[in-house]
């Protein structure tokens, strides 16, 4: 990041500290129970507490940017890199175009994306000289870069007391609009993870500073004291040891004009996936 920040001149960055699950384990149905909604739904089927604790970290950097009455706030998690993209783009302009989006309830956006998972982005109709409207497409729901305004910030604010969805559907799930520039100016760094994993796994030693690297909202469940790991990927769920997901249920839920399958999980007591010795 601070590679990054250099390279791009970028001013008034804020580090957030990110809430950490690792902290949470020990106490963790008390934790789960405490931040999740007693409803969570994901179209992915998971639920974990890094899920949870992604969610409410992304909490914590909306109140940082609304306690400093900027108007604008692009929020990156730690693992972004840019892409060639990022060299096209005039960004008085994008700013010029953020604004006069919003003006005269033209747009009424509420969450410009500047990255998805890859740097071609699959989008609606172009609305200005450097955004599009955003395509709502499953596999490219992503978190980790994005602007919000400031009423759009206060509204994530207010409605993620309880953590109802991951960040990232929480950012496809509101009354404002999404926009997105054309082309993906950050990418997330685990995607080289992927590419290159062969070579990577065989020189550990060489490359183990790409640790940093893989994603920390599911890594929990390589914890598992099981080897049916094929059993979730066929179930389409996987639900952690350390939430207490009392009962789950398909369920399809209505977002941006379309009807959307996923998994409501019903938190309570218990683990519906395991016994007391800690197995499926």
């Amino acid at each position: 990041m601070d590679h990054l920040i250099n390279k791009l001149q970028l001013e008034n960055v804020n580090f957030i500290e990110a809430i950490d699950r690792k902290d949470y384990l020990d106490n963790s149905f008390e934790f789960a129970r405490e931040n999740f909604h007693k409803n969570f739904w994901d179209p992915n089927g998971w639920i974990t507490i890094g899920i949870l604790c992604c969610a409410m970290s992304h909490r914590k950097a909306w109140k940082k940017f609304l306690d400093s009455g900027d108007e604008l706030g692009l929020f990156l998690e730690d693992d972004v890199k840019n892409t060639s993209a990022i060299h096209k783009l005039d960004f008085n302009q994008v700013r010029n175009d953020l604004i006069a989006l919003n003006g005269d309830g033209k747009c009424n956006w509420g969450v410009a994306i500047y990255g998805r998972y890859y740097k071609h982005i699959i989008k609606g109709k172009k609305i200005a000289e450097t955004f599009c409207n955003s395509f709502l497409y499953a596999s490219q729901y992503s978190g980790h870069a994005y602007v919000l305004n400031k009423t759009s910030a206060q509204w994530f604010y207010d409605n993620t007391e309880k953590i109802k969805f991951a960040a990232d559907i929480r950012l496809e799930i509101s009354p404002f609009n999404v926009i997105t520039l054309e082309e993906s100016i950050f990418v997330q760094r685990h995607k080289d993870y992927q590419t290159h994993g062969d070579t990577i796994n065989n020189n550990l030693e060489k490359y183990s500073f790409t640790n940093e690297f893989l994603h920390e909202t599911t890594k929990e469940c390589e914890d598992l004291l099981w080897d049916k790991v094929e059993s979730w990927e066929e179930d389409k769920k996987l639900i952690s040891k350390y939430v207490p997901v009392a009962k789950y249920e398909n369920q399809k839920i209505s977002f941006r004009g379309e009807n959307i399958d996923g998994v409501k999980f019903t938190l309570g007591e218990t683990n519906v996936g395991y016994d007391k010795n800690g197995y499926w």
